[in-house]
């Protein structure tokens, strides 16, 4: 564990290269008419909270269809207009309206965002958007987006037109901070103004296991800055409260370390921070964020050691507030908002987050007094195909309301709702045939098992059946006993599913089992090491392998 001493703030000697940022015209928003649409504002007596339970969504802004959507914000101008940030580097604006037809281009930065569609472990992308805190008044915006050679994340102020509201200004790019990235993966990317005013930036680890616990670079961690300033050639000051400024090879701009991919977090009325971290192969955590705080990644999982087995100590860190287990319940978290609209009872003042595999909503209280998680619910089942979403974020408007958006298809967005989901959206109890003609024991051969046996059995807390990989060896992080086999081959064949021509997501699926050398995603051998080679179906018949991707087929990851 990192001990850090002090003398003076940390700087790179070999900077970036960057383009001399270009000023932004000022943006005189008070001299336009004042517009006259106002703020929907609810009618009802002020709600009580209620204990958590079931309740649903529905889609919003029905007519409008999105790809890979990574942002949802409404505009605080007066005339309440939403934006809505996608990964290829389109911020698109559309009236607060269902019956909205059309979203209009509000600025499009496509040709300085690095992205690529096809790859699964691919992150790049426009992945943050922040409104200044005056916008109402200056027009400022802020966005977190790749950048290639090198390869970068860029933060920028951006202004909207000084002629109209609806459209941006993209000469008016100044450029705020720029980040080395190793790789296209774990690069965070939210950005958000804290209730000090402060803009703070998630950025992930990487994909490195040297940066894990270095605050010597700025990966790995929660920054805040302050953009109204400019020090020490940098386009942003150090605010003098940041816990590490002065000690020697730590950057000043930290405000907590120790995340592996803090791809989404908020701040609630009260001033909490809620970061949502992405696990690596066992368990998703959610944390509420203290200055100067090391969330443990990579010597932790959750409140676990990492590798699982491993012998550690928990001194100097700070745990998870909860965690869920991946994958029994989860296999990405997303992070989203605290409740503080007026329409559902049920989850006032409760912590909202989802899953980007299955579409689950959850819901905790946590007290702030005792630092405990009170109740915890799941809010939003998995629905069924062809409306199951893939989460990718969450937003919220003007007057408290949560909306989730889907970054595949179905693409959308989804508005919380009191009422919970109608049954014909559930999907239906799995049959038992399902699982017929998949042998209830196979042992691997000797080459490829380490111990390992694949057999079916039910999973604890659960009412169906699934793959487990029973008494397996912990091999780089792989769980000891008990650890779950079929949803990571799920994830894996349906994940690449389609991307290569004329392959259906059965065949692709039923390749990737047979012969994972040629067809498991790039990637993955690393990020589950062992599981995939050789081949797991190796000495099962046809017959077998047929009714094994049916199986597989059937489950959520």
């Amino acid at each position: 564990m990192l001990v850090v001493v002090a003398v003076g703030v940390f700087r790179e000697t070999a900077p970036i290269p960057r383009a001399t940022p270009t000023p932004t015209p000022t943006a005189i928003l008070s001299a336009l008419p004042t517009p006259t649409t106002p703020l929907e504002t609810a009618t009802i007596a002020p709600l009580e909270p209620q204990p958590l339970q079931a309740i649903g969504i529905e889609r919003a802004f029905p007519h409008l269809e999105f790809s890979d959507l990574t942002n949802l914000v409404q505009l605080d101008d007066g005339l309440n207009d939403f934006v809505a940030t996608d990964k290829s580097g389109r911020i698109w604006i559309f009236p607060n309206d269902d019956g909205a037809r059309r979203a209009e281009s509000f600025l499009d930065l496509r040709d300085r965002v690095s992205w690529q569609a096809d790859p699964p472990f691919h992150e790049e992308g426009l992945l943050g958007l922040a409104l200044d805190p005056g916008y109402r008044d200056n027009g400022y915006f802020y966005v977190y987006y790749s950048a290639a050679e090198p390869r970068r994340s860029v933060v920028s102020r951006f202004a909207v037109s000084e002629e109209a509201r609806t459209v941006a200004d993209p000469n008016s790019e100044y450029i705020i901070m720029e980040v080395a990235q190793p790789t296209p993966n774990h690069n965070g990317g939210q950005l958000a103004f804290g209730p000090d005013g402060y803009l703070y930036i998630g950025i992930g680890d990487g994909g490195l296991e040297n940066q894990w616990q270095d605050p010597s670079n700025l990966l790995a961690s929660i920054l805040r800055i302050d953009v109204n300033d400019a020090c020490l050639g940098e386009n942003y000051c150090i605010p003098p409260g940041n816990p590490f400024v002065g000690i020697e090879n730590v950057r000043g701009e930290i405000w907590a370390y120790g995340f592996r991919n803090p791809w989404r977090f908020s701040f609630d009325d009260n001033g909490l921070l809620w970061v949502v971290d992405v696990g690596q192969f066992n368990w998703e955590e959610i944390n509420v964020v203290k200055r100067g705080g090391n969330y443990g990644w990579p010597l932790m999982e959750g409140s676990h050691c990492f590798p699982s087995g491993s012998a550690c100590s928990v001194e100097g860190l700070e745990l998870p507030i909860w965690e869920l287990r991946n994958p029994f319940d989860t296999c990405a978290l997303i992070g989203g908002h605290v409740y503080r609209g007026r329409a559902i009872a049920p989850i006032l003042g409760a912590y909202v987050f989802g899953d980007y595999c299955t579409g689950r909503i959850w819901s905790l209280r946590y007290d702030e007094l005792t630092e405990r998680v009170d109740e915890f619910a799941l809010l939003v089942p998995s629905l069924r195909d062809p409306y199951a979403i893939n989460i990718s974020g969450f937003g919220q408007d003007l007057a408290g309301n949560l909306y989730a958006f889907s970054v595949h298809e179905p693409t959308g967005i989804y508005k919380l709702v009191p009422d919970p989901v109608p049954a014909d959206l559930l999907p239906p109890s799995r049959p038992a045939a399902a699982t017929q003609g998949i042998p209830t024991q196979k042992p691997l051969s000797p080459s490829a098992s380490r111990g390992r046996q694949l057999f079916l059995a039910p999973p604890p807390n659960a009412g169906t059946q699934t793959l487990w990989c029973q008494q397996c060896h912990s091999i780089e992080g792989i769980p000891g006993a008990n650890g779950r086999v079929g949803p990571e081959l799920t994830h894996l064949g349906i994940l690449a599913a389609g991307r290569k021509s004329g392959m259906s997501a059965p065949e692709y699926l039923r390749e990737s089992l047979v012969n994972p050398e040629a067809y498991v995603p790039p990637g993955v051998e690393r990020a589950i090491p062992g599981l995939m080679t050789p081949s797991i179906t190796e000495g099962l018949t046809t017959e077998q392998i047929d009714a094994l991707v049916a199986f597989l087929l059937t489950l959520k990851p």
